[in-house]
């Protein structure tokens, strides 16, 4: 469901779109703390969701059975296997999982952080 919206440049946006249908873009907002140092909570995150398939390393949006997770994909060309990552060393990596299996709801392409709150 949307929550809010946000508007931005269509030039600055369609730089992140892989297909370049600025449709493909959402913002998300980052829960918890898997991704630190990278991602903190609360951070927003563009999101190109017309990224479905895992094509490289990066940065991915996946459905889980807990919801939606982004997570760092590392694919082995050789094996077609991929490993899925969480930047926190706390937390649980999983590896060699059938590329088939990978479930991609989209691919992070930007990061932003409010430094200071005003409120």
């Amino acid at each position: 469901s949307i929550i809010d919206q946000v508007s931005v440049k269509a030039a600055w946006a369609s730089q992140f779109s892989r297909s370049g249908a600025l449709d493909d873009l959402s913002f998300i907002q980052a829960e918890g703390d898997s991704m630190q140092p990278l991602i903190h909570n609360g951070d927003q995150l563009l999101v190109d969701t017309g990224v479905t398939q895992a094509y490289s390393d990066g940065l991915f949006l996946f459905f889980s059975q807990s919801g939606l997770s982004v997570k760092r994909l590392t694919l082995n060309p050789v094996t077609r296997t991929a490993s899925i990552k969480s930047d926190n060393p706390l937390y649980e990596d999983f590896h060699d999982i059938p590329l088939d299996e990978v479930r991609v709801a989209g691919e992070v392409v930007w990061v932003g952080r409010t430094l200071v709150r005003r409120r």
